[in-house]
């Protein structure tokens, strides 16, 4: 399910922001008791209103009135705005549509001057691969070997199926 991305005025982030706690809660449904300058939830006492902020004592924490619906409602940030709005809704724009990245993993290995042969591992995407290099080849093999891996060794692509885990090039000279 694509998420659309709804984009809210200054003015209407001020005005969400700006909500009467105590009245919206009771537009709600929501019973308050009164507790000296400030209402209590009656549903959970330690959670205080005063104007546009509460605070749950218990939790210690608080805010404002978007942060309250989010918390208490269970709503994302566009959903509790709307909510306090009373339904208006900012400019909803649709998501683009989601690229897969199929990124392979790229090894040109080169042995140092002096050297014979080099052995190390590479953890890719969940997949621990060996590789050990000589003057006359390169091979690969994939020790964990639960899926495929797509390689570009030198330059040339190469897939290891998860049931052929051993990929064995021969060096140019």
């Amino acid at each position: 399910m694509k998420i659309p991305y709804i984009q809210f005025t200054d003015d209407q982030k001020r005005r969400a922001g700006e909500v009467d706690l105590e009245q919206f809660l009771l537009r709600q449904g929501e019973r308050l008791i009164p507790s000296g300058f400030e209402k209590r939830l009656a549903s959970d006492h330690s959670i205080t209103i005063r104007g546009n902020r509460w605070y749950d004592h218990a939790a210690e924490q608080g805010g404002g009135p978007v942060s309250f619906v989010r918390q208490f409602y269970n709503l994302s940030y566009p959903e509790a705005v709307t909510c306090l709005l009373g339904g208006e809704q900012g400019t909803v724009y649709a998501s683009a549509p989601k690229q897969e990245k199929k990124e392979k993993l790229r090894i040109c290995p080169r042995l140092p001057r002096g050297w014979d042969r080099l052995d190390y591992t590479v953890n890719w995407r969940g997949q621990k691969l060996y590789v050990a290099v000589t003057k006359k080849h390169i091979s690969i093999q994939n020790l964990t070997g639960t899926a495929s891996v797509e390689i570009e060794v030198n330059g040339e692509a190469c897939i290891m199926e998860r049931n052929d885990p051993l990929l064995f090039i021969k060096v140019q000279e």
